[in-house]
């Protein structure tokens, strides 16, 4: 009998200790910031609260909430601003929401993030203005970058090659049928668009015709106005940036990735984005500024 009441009193122990044991965790993550027409940069927040209960197998999840917030920063790492709330979420197990890119021109921000609500890696595409107001859902699709007008984005739809809408998401058609397209880019003169299939850069006209091709590159960007058709990616162990018409290549530095619209500055990242001037001076990160992860 003592024996019983002895196992009795165990397990009525576990359950209370299973019962008592919580802890909620807070994370800020930092992510897809790119250029704005006037040098500024955008990025996206993901702010997730989770909360755990112990229980006799460990820690389990017990709900939380989340949000992805578009901000905006001076390229000096001052001014920085909270622009829009993009979405929210309660959930029961989660995260259900991840940011992936921004584009900006003129007055207007397009961005993508993934909505496990829909389903899952579900790519959805937003437009805001840089005041945060007007924002829209305007199609299912990743990686948006704008025109130069601002009119028209082109995106990546999964495994159905590059599209072209217009920014409300009307006019919707496919100038790549590529499958394996990805990670599309607006020239700023608006004549030419880039992107990636497997590991090489093409480079066509607005109706799709092919102009060039690169090999053996890894992500592309496309250089300010004012320095011609200047591609820039990773190449062969290097960080390159390369005149299309002269075939002239200039070697830049390490890990960056978006060119300022007036030449000086770029977006690079390491482990953690950081912004740097063109002649490799003036390095700072992003997450010493703001916070984060």
């Amino acid at each position: 009998m003592k024996k019983i009441l002895a196992i009795i009193s165990i397990i009525g122990l576990l359950g209370a200790f299973a019962g008592c044991g919580r802890r909620t965790d807070e994370g800020r993550y930092w992510s897809a910031p790119n250029w704005t027409s006037t040098g500024k940069i955008v990025f996206l927040e993901h702010y997730c609260i989770q909360k755990w209960e112990q229980t006799i197998s460990g820690w389990t999840q017990a709900g939380g909430s989340e949000e992805i917030n578009l901000y905006e920063i001076d390229n000096n790492g001052s001014g920085l601003r909270k622009v829009a709330e993009i979405d929210s979420s309660e959930f029961e197990y989660g995260p259900e929401l991840a940011p992936v890119s921004t584009s900006s021109a003129g007055n207007w921000i397009v961005l993508s993030i993934e909505d496990w609500r829909r389903g899952e890696h579900y790519p959805v595409i937003y437009i805001v203005k840089r005041n945060g107001d007007s924002l829209k859902e305007v199609g299912s699709g990743t990686y948006p970058d704008f025109s130069p007008d601002a009119s028209k984005i082109v995106y990546e739809k999964p495994n159905q090659g590059i599209w072209i809408m217009n920014r409300d998401g009307s006019n919707d058609h496919c100038i790549v049928p590529d499958s394996n397209a990805k990670y599309p880019a607006w020239s700023p003169d608006d004549s030419l668009i880039g992107y990636m299939s497997g590991y090489t850069t093409y480079i066509l006209t607005l109706n799709g015709d092919a102009v060039k091709h690169y090999p053996q590159t890894h992500f592309l960007d496309w250089g300010p106005l004012n320095s011609g058709k200047i591609l820039v990616f990773y190449s062969s162990g290097e960080y390159v940036a390369i005149d299309i018409i002269s075939q002239k290549i200039d070697t830049l530095p390490l890990g960056v990735e978006k060119w300022s619209p007036t030449g000086e500055y770029f977006i690079g990242r390491e482990r953690d984005w950081f912004i740097i001037k063109k002649d490799g001076t003036s390095k700072w990160y992003l997450k010493d500024k703001i916070g984060g992860e």
